[in-house]
């Protein structure tokens, strides 16, 4: 957040020809790498004790890493097997390795979900092309940024239209032959 508020005032000093928000971004950089890593770091630090620190010693400051963090909260996206397109979907997402994230059948899904769904350990569920867009997440900046822009409020439901409308709208799985085997984590 603070290099996108520097690069933001230098990016409006280059487009106004304006010296003065050149001052802006000095000011930013201070209050980022002063201030705010020494109170904000402090306050982490205590309400989340080791895990802040194990993810301060592998993120730096300032760069964003390539890929996801792997002690990021892990996910799952349940693709339905039954579905060429999901099952696709599936076998793309696994060639590019996410990261803390596990790729299931939506058979398995106790809710029987009629679209993909990501579900994190904290709480976060979405379905549709709104799941994708989580899951790229998991795999580099770039899938991350594809997501994100997915992700935005109209973008993200005229993504799921058109997809409707190529043939990936909401489709009810088959019924079990048998008993459903789960992942072990999830019996």
């Amino acid at each position: 957040m603070q290099l996108s508020v520097v690069v933001g005032y230098l990016g409006c000093a280059a487009l106004f020809a304006d010296a003065r928000l050149l001052l802006g971004s000095v000011a930013a950089a201070a209050y980022a790498a002063g201030l705010a890593a020494w109170h904000e770091g402090e306050q982490l630090r205590r309400a989340h004790g080791t895990r802040w620190l194990a993810y301060r010693s592998a993120v730096r400051a300032w760069l964003p890493r390539s890929h996801p963090w792997p002690g990021r909260t892990p996910a799952t996206l349940y693709l339905a097997q039954s579905c060429s397109m999901c099952a696709g979907l599936g076998g793309w997402l696994a060639a590019r390795e996410p990261v803390a994230l596990r790729l299931l059948p939506a058979e398995t899904h106790p809710g029987r979900p009629r679209r993909p769904t990501y579900e994190s350990a904290a709480g976060v569920r979405a379905s549709g092309v709104a799941a994708l867009a989580r899951a790229m997440e998991h795999i580099h900046l770039g899938w991350a940024l594809c997501g994100w822009v997915i992700g935005l409020p109209g973008v993200a439901g005229f993504a799921q239209l058109a997809a409707d409308a190529f043939g990936a709208g909401p489709r009810s799985l088959p019924e079990p032959a048998g008993p459903v085997i789960r992942d072990r984590e999830n019996r």
